[in-house]
């Protein structure tokens, strides 16, 4: 019952222990271990602490979960004198505004993106360098993602590509000698839930005059962007041997652990492993360099699974735990890929940039129309030590106003990924920080 009560509950601790430890004190009354004291006695008080422990961790689990709130607010003996009214009136002096009614709820996809009817439309596998790609010439898919709860539509747009398997960008001029600007990540530079020319790269491209080519993609970390440049024979494929002037790569924060391998969709992507010299090593891709496996990963893949338990109590310890395990190994790494990628970008005459994801909105607001919004620590941190390492970065949140965060307007309601006036803002200062970098003539120290 403990095992098939842990495998329901995404592994959480609560009823398996209380379980567990009902087990361990019927066992201990039984007349087959009552016949050994030490057996009986020590069954007892391990099955009672079970017991106690999995109380314990109930009672949080329904504290933090805000059980007690919406306790004492369904009871009516606890009601206020004065009637409640059904939502918060604005401030006199605020300005109206219209609130889209946005919840917190699953989604889905129901066009051609997400759905069987894409099926093909990427490959992947071993023999693929960054695990997995879109297709050269693919046809434009429409996403469309809706509430399952609700059916609102929260985003319904198109993505086209171009016939190097890329995100289709709007530029400014073209030409097959003209120097580009590639753009590298994961679906914040993909653009997901934004059409073709709402995109980062699309906003820089109409702000800076510089062709651009988009070579984000859903799910990519730090490894897929390093292994590009890196893999030169794939960079000639995808730019159409044209000539980079500058390498932008959208950095978020999970891409640390991204580039560890423990991720399910990424099991072809590339394996990355640091010699003790720091130096980096190319070792195919996880599912044939094993990484993916050994006690450390085997324990950092039970925390993550632990991390998606219902139960808030172990999903923060679980959380705590395989931050405890994975940061620093993986921020090392993480690091190397990004230095990895300014001397690749330098090999080819072209200068990096980071767009460094700092400020954290949620993806929904509360119940008088705001959004949380709150500048990462930890991302702010390490865009610090990029430019100790002489690496340009730029800051979302030295660009995006919290007081507009608030409002939503840097996030697609609902979904989390940037919105299209994120990018426009974003685009015109990494425009101006690109030019600055190609009239500066300073040491890498002084790089921003």
């Amino acid at each position: 019952m403990a095992v098939a009560s842990s495998a329901f509950l995404n592994l959480a601790f609560t009823l398996p222990l209380i379980l567990l430890g009902l087990a361990l004190v019927l066992l201990s009354r039984s007349r087959f271990f009552g016949r050994w004291l030490m057996v009986r006695e020590g069954g007892l008080y391990a099955g009672i602490t079970a017991v106690m422990l999995g109380l314990a961790m109930s009672v949080v689990n329904l504290q933090r979960s805000g059980f007690w709130v919406n306790k004492v607010a369904s009871d009516p003996t606890s009601a206020p004198s004065t009637p409640t009214p059904a939502a918060p009136s604005a401030p006199v002096d605020a300005k109206p505004r219209s609130v889209p009614r946005v919840v917190d709820e699953p989604s889905q996809h129901v066009a051609d993106y997400g759905t069987p009817a894409s099926e093909g439309a990427w490959v992947s596998g071993p023999q693929e360098s960054l695990g997995y790609r879109y297709r050269e010439g693919l046809k434009p898919l429409r996403a469309r993602l809706i509430g399952k709860n609700s059916g609102r539509e929260i985003y319904d747009v198109v993505y086209s590509f171009d016939a190097q398997g890329n995100r289709a960008s709007v530029s400014s001029r073209s030409g097959s000698e003209a120097p580009i600007a590639l753009f590298l990540g994961g679906s914040f530079m993909f653009g997901e839930g934004l059409n073709d020319q709402d995109t980062l790269p699309s906003q820089f491209a109409q702000a800076s005059g510089l062709p651009v080519i988009n070579a984000g993609m859903h799910g990519y970390g730090s490894h897929q962007a390093y292994r590009l440049l890196e893999d030169q024979a794939l960079l000639r494929q995808r730019t159409a041997q044209r000539p980079i002037q500058l390498v932008v790569y959208r950095m978020i924060g999970n891409h640390a652990i991204r580039a560890s391998g423990r991720y399910p969709w990424d099991r072809y992507g590339p394996c990355y492993q640091l010699s003790g010299s720091g130096d980096l090593s190319y070792q195919g891709s996880f599912h044939r360099c094993g990484k993916r496996w050994g006690f450390h990963n085997a324990a950092s893949n039970v925390l993550q699974t632990l991390s998606n338990s219902r139960e808030p109590f172990t999903r923060e310890m679980a959380q705590t735990w395989e931050r405890t395990l994975t940061e620093k190994r993986d921020r090392k790494r993480h690091l190397a890929l990004i230095a990895g990628m300014k001397e690749r970008a330098k090999q080819y005459g072209a200068k990096l940039i980071v767009v460094n994801e700092t400020l954290s909105p949620s993806k929904t607001p509360d119940q008088s129309g705001n959004y949380g919004c709150a500048p990462d620590s930890e991302a702010i941190a390490l865009g610090k030590e990029l430019r100790q390492m002489g690496i340009r970065v730029l800051d979302t949140d030295q660009v995006l106003s919290v007081d507009r965060c608030t409002q939503g307007e840097w996030i697609i309601p609902g979904d989390g990924h940037p919105s299209a006036a994120a990018n426009r803002q974003l685009a015109r200062d990494l425009a101006r920080l690109h030019q600055a970098a190609l009239n500066s003539s300073s040491l890498p120290g002084k790089q921003q």
